[in-house]
């Protein structure tokens, strides 16, 4: 149960005046179907199949007794899912995890994403005391990658052709963030806005 600490200590505490992120529970699961069978989710994911609610039962029951994964859900005030956040290959050890959101088609393009993202990095360096938070995004996705910039992640490698997708191969770019960065993008932030 070791894995579940961190998603007990995160009710109260991920949220600003427009989302709040909660962990996710089995209510959650046909709403992160949706998300997760859309094709623009689907075709920037590494296993681009879909899903049916039973296979997700199963996998979410298997997720409570997995330390190194955590799975965070992204409502509004009225409890709708907007988006989630996945986070797998956490090592305890050397203080790093690895993340990814998904926004639901309907609510992109107003911020969420950069909300989100900024809430649980924030969770990792403060709370968790994580030194690195890393990626892994598909070259073609842009919007992703761009995003990525904008919260601090740089670009630390490539894996060559790694995604074969429609008949195509195409590179998967590793992002990361380290703490010393993040609060530095804090500091500098904090220091224009009193300007």
């Amino acid at each position: 149960m070791d894995g579940l600490m961190p998603i007990i200590e995160i009710q109260g505490q991920l949220e600003n005046e427009f989302i709040r992120i909660v962990p996710l529970e089995e209510k959650h699961l046909e709403g992160l179907l949706k998300i997760r069978n859309e094709k623009s989710t689907r075709d920037n994911l590494t296993n681009p199949n879909i899903f049916v609610l039973e296979q997700s039962k199963k996998w979410f029951s298997g997720l409570k007794n997995d330390g190194s994964k955590l799975y965070l859900a992204i409502e509004n005030s009225n409890d709708e899912l907007l988006g989630y956040i996945r986070c797998d290959e956490w090592d305890k050890l050397n203080n790093s995890i690895r993340f990814g959101c998904d926004i639901a088609s309907e609510h992109r393009n107003k911020g969420l994403a950069t909300q989100s993202c900024n809430l649980v990095l924030h969770y990792f360096f403060e709370k968790l005391n994580l030194n690195r938070v890393w990626l892994l995004v598909l070259a073609s996705n842009t919007i992703g990658i761009k995003l990525d910039k904008r919260l601090g992640l740089k670009i630390e490698g490539v894996q060559r052709q790694a995604i074969f997708r429609n008949g195509t191969y195409h590179d998967y770019v590793m992002m990361s963030i380290l703490k010393s960065e993040f609060y530095k993008i804090r500091k500098k932030s904090k220091r224009s806005q009193e300007r």
